[in-house]
């Protein structure tokens, strides 16, 4: 008889993972902040470095969960922007190699799973940015369209589709349109707390180059964003009141 048993799955947890590659003059003082679902963070890293004859050095792997109670998980995407917008730290274009080291990249990580961004929402920093080349056409042909249907209030007339792709800048580019029409009030509805934070990190973190926009969220606590609940008519206050759709 064939006792051959065959493993039909494999499992594989979504991990987080740094390296560094020392002897690597170019990339002295850079980490790799990369993520990998499909494979284990040793044969991810193997993958990438083993043709190049190059010795990585593993700064820390963990699993892409918070930690807050939510179960939810995230990938690079998230944490290399909480890196860039809310941390500053310079990223080589088109790469996941940062300017940073392990420990400190760690000690980021940590503060990002946590889901504690009390020191982004608390900074009084702010920092210049540029659109790059398909966000300002977002922003000018959505604008250009707000102008031709300023006056008109029907649905269709009040509606505009961006077909954005993954990482093309969605959070930046809206908050550059609010500013554009000068919009006095944004109100951010999602049902995801890590989007209204990227929101609340972009907004604090660029320089106002014009009249601040008001950014309302819908959540109970904006300097716990991440662990509030959702905001009722009943629990809103009368500045936020008014702005929630009735109906």
């Amino acid at each position: 008889m064939d006792n051959t048993k065959i493993k039909s799955f494999s499992n594989i947890v979504p991990m987080i993972y740094a390296y560094t590659t020392p002897g690597v003059p170019a990339h002295d003082g850079w980490t790799k902040i990369g993520y990998t679902a499909k494979q284990s963070v040793k044969d991810r890293i193997w993958q990438q470095t083993h043709t190049v004859d190059v010795q990585p050095h593993l700064e820390w792997s963990s699993e892409a969960r918070y930690t807050d109670g939510s179960g939810a998980y995230f990938t690079d995407h998230e944490f290399h922007d909480y890196l860039t917008v809310a941390k500053h730290v310079e990223r080589r274009p088109q790469t996941e190699w940062f300017h940073i080291d392990g420990k400190t990249s760690k000690n980021y990580f940590y503060h990002f799973r946590d889901r504690d961004a009390s020191d982004v929402q608390d900074s009084a920093a702010h920092t210049p940015y540029v659109l790059r080349a398909e966000q300002q056409r977002a922003v000018e042909q959505t604008a250009a369209y707000y102008a031709a249907h300023k006056d008109d209030y029907t649905d269709d007339a009040r509606s505009f589709l961006w077909n954005a792709k993954p990482r093309f800048g969605k959070t930046l580019t809206t908050y550059d349109f609010a500013r554009r029409i000068d919009a006095a009030r944004v109100l951010i509805v999602t049902n995801r707390p890590s989007i209204a934070n990227s929101w609340y990190q972009t907004s604090s973190s660029v320089r106002r180059t014009r009249s601040p926009t008001s950014l309302c969220f819908p959540t109970r606590h904006t300097k716990t964003i991440s662990t509030s609940s959702p905001m009722t008519r009943s629990t809103a206050p009368g500045s936020l009141r008014s702005r929630v759709c009735r109906g």
